[in-house]
């Protein structure tokens, strides 16, 4: 299990991560162990990500549904068929976590909030 003692280190690790990490190399990141590259991954689409969470999350920690997200993401990248798209592969991960997170909540208005309707 990862673990970050240095906090000003690992946010210089992201940085740099972030630099040198594009969208088609993800997968290959983080295949190769590199949790940094799907942090930063996860902080690049922060705001939309939020607005998910916040939806379905409304009586639970969002801190919580992110790092299984991230968890489930990191532990079952195998599954990741070659042809599938890492995003819509990783959100739908970061859904399934935030129904487990919230229990059953009326799908149709998530997506409501979710969508400004």
């Amino acid at each position: 299990m990862l673990s970050i003692t240095d906090r000003s280190e690992s946010m210089v690790d992201l940085e740099m991560v972030h630099s040198q990490v594009k969208d088609k190399d993800i997968v290959k990141e983080i295949r190769r162990k590199n949790v940094y590259a799907l942090v930063s991954w996860f902080r690049d689409r922060k705001s939309v990500m939020y607005r998910i969470a916040s939806a379905y999350c409304q009586s639970c920690s969002m801190d919580a549904v992110f790092k299984g997200a991230i968890i489930n993401i990191f532990k079952n990248i195998k599954s990741l068929k070659g042809k599938e798209d890492f995003e819509y592969w990783a959100v739908d991960m970061f859904l399934d976590e935030c129904r487990k997170a919230c229990g059953q909540k009326d799908m149709a208005l998530a997506f409501q909030i979710t969508m400004g309707i």
